[in-house]
């Protein structure tokens, strides 16, 4: 890990052994924390020639705020710079010559009163292998994603949702709409793979049959997420639209509750809760806090955070910010009218099918066929989303992953007090998109 061992020397810019600044970097600055340097529209990087050549160039860097957006190439690679500081990580391949390399901004940047034609700012450059990044610390590990994203050429496009208000059975019908039938829950994450589970990740680009091109050529591939949005979101730079799925918030306490209780023999859950809560409290537990708090514990402690936060980071800020295109999908009008938010989900992708293939995939994505598929999985201990040894238990006693996955579940089921808690506390969201007058 030495080229990850960057100096502190706070006199200048953290930079690896054997890399130096060359022409086209303005004057040292300091944010309040840390030193940085504005780079011209193109400036250089050296490589010390007795230094064996890097793989990748890992630049921390940030961009003006309110100018627009701002691109940072270097190499043959190129990343769209954010706001705020964030690693970026740039494969070299034959462009680590021993000479050095030209990092180029896009478009200058001309602030009224300096005389100075600005690009991006920059606290530290960090030259490094590929083996040194693969078991790089954790602060690191969002490197490696966007490492694989552009060493394959992709762009994502999120299937976003809070827990529990459709995110897998849409992962199903875009799998059997677009790729292929599925037979085994297993097979999904090849094709859509989840931003939370790294080696989902790797095996849906190691197999590549999840990627498509859109109408410009561009690869894609969908990846489902769980987290809200924010300035900071994996591959920000290399996203190409989101699909966000919501529900009403009464059905996600509900159908969470139950989640919980289904995944409570966990040792992660017991982490939380306790090692002698029972089931009636782990459903009690999450209920009352969701309707307290917007969110249960396990959700605070995955960093999903609450409904009503996590709805207005994607359909309000990410819209706001207009970095890419947000398309809303009900998980009510999903069940009502499939046809049509698949072909609004197909028009995001770019994508054009058959109306005989989207009767067959919404055919194969039947309650009734996801739930003989659990059964199956469960019976014969086949891991995937049904069945994994830790929920035997709770399999046992006939919790399950897919319930009955119904509309108004939660008016029904919550008590009075607790669903007049629940309106109070979500009402604002709710009346925005369609769940209350």
């Amino acid at each position: 890990m030495e080229e990850l061992e960057m100096s502190a020397d706070m006199e200048e810019l953290e930079m690896s052994p054997g890399t130096s600044l060359g022409a086209g970097w303005h004057g040292l600055e300091n944010d309040g924390q840390e030193p940085f340097r504005w780079t011209s529209a193109c400036a250089n990087i050296v490589l010390d020639e007795g230094a064996p050549a890097p793989d990748y160039i890992v630049i921390k860097a940030a961009s003006a705020p309110f100018e627009g957006k701002r691109y940072l190439t270097v190499g043959n690679a190129t990343m769209e710079i954010w706001p705020d500081w964030r690693y970026y990580i740039f494969p070299l391949g034959k462009a680590g010559r021993p000479e050095g390399l030209k990092i180029v901004s896009s478009p200058p940047l001309s602030v009224g009163g300096d005389h100075r034609e600005l690009g991006v700012m920059v606290k530290s450059i960090t030259s490094t292998t590929s083996n040194k990044l693969a078991s790089a610390p954790h602060e690191y590990q969002s490197l490696r994603v966007e490492q694989l994203f552009l060493q394959n050429d992709l762009k994502v496009v999120w299937l976003a949702s809070y827990p529990r208000s459709g995110n897998t059975w849409s992962r199903f019908l875009l799998t059997n709409l677009l790729f292929k039938r599925v037979e085994k829950s297993a097979e999904v994450p090849l094709y859509i793979p989840d931003i939370a589970v790294p080696d989902e990740i790797e095996k849906a680009l190691r197999f590549g049959d999840g990627i498509f091109e859109g109408p410009d050529g561009q690869r894609h591939i969908i990846m489902k997420s769980h987290f809200p949005y924010s300035e900071r979101i994996a591959l920000g730079g290399l996203t190409a639209g989101a699909v966000y799925l919501i529900r009403n918030p009464l059905d996600v306490v509900v159908s969470n509750a139950k989640y919980d209780v289904l995944a409570s023999n966990s040792s992660a859950f017991r982490k939380i809760f306790g090692e002698n809560v029972t089931a009636e409290q782990f459903y009690e537990d999450t209920v009352e806090s969701m309707v307290i708090y917007g969110q249960s514990k396990l959700l605070a402690f995955s960093g999903f955070g609450t409904w009503q936060g996590h709805v207005s980071s994607w359909l309000e800020l990410a819209r706001l910010r207009n970095r890419f295109p947000v398309i809303e999908v009900k998980y009510e009008l999903l069940k009502e009218d499939t046809r049509s938010q698949l072909a609004a989900i197909l028009k995001l992708l770019g994508l054009s099918v058959s109306r005989e293939r989207i009767e067959e995939a919404i055919e194969l994505s039947s309650l009734s066929r996801m739930k003989e598929m659990q059964e199956r999985e469960i019976k014969e201990r086949i891991p995937g989303a049904f069945y994994t040894a830790a929920r035997e238990e709770s399999l046992s006693r006939g919790m399950r992953f897919i319930n009955k996955g119904m509309v108004g579940t939660g008016g029904k089921e919550l008590t009075p007090d607790q669903r007049e808690r629940a309106i109070m506390l979500f009402s604002n969201v709710m009346r925005k998109f369609g769940y209350l007058d």
